[in-house]
Order: structure tokens, then sequence, then C-alpha cells
């Protein structure tokens, strides 16, 4: 079983577990943020989701 992993949320540099797959506008690049950060982002134009991540994957459980 691998260890807990971590991500850094790329709006408010917040430590997360789990975090979704997000891009903003006519950004070409994909950046991870927290739930709180997602919500937020979720009103602005061209927002895109682009999955979540977590930091235990099925097959380690």
């Amino acid at each position: 079983m691998n260890p807990a992993r971590s991500k850094t949320c790329a709006q408010c540099q917040k430590t997360m577990e789990v975090a979704f797959r997000i891009r903003l506008g006519t950004a070409k690049d994909w950046v991870f943020v927290c739930t709180e950060c997602c919500r937020k982002s979720q009103t602005l134009p061209g927002y895109q989701y682009g999955g979540t991540w977590k930091s235990v994957k099925k097959q380690d459980r």
C-alpha cells in the first residue's frame, strides 16, 4: 500500500488530499485546486472541469 499523497492548490496554496483539475478562460494549462477554489471558479468565464485527483487510488485501498 502506498502512503497518502497530497497536492497544493494553485490558487490558495492549501495542501489537500482531494484536488480538482480545472482551467479558466483561454488558458491551455490545467491546474489543481481545492474544493473551495473549485466552487468559486465555477462562476468564472471559460471554466472547464478536467477531473478529480485523490491521494489514495482505488487499488491502494
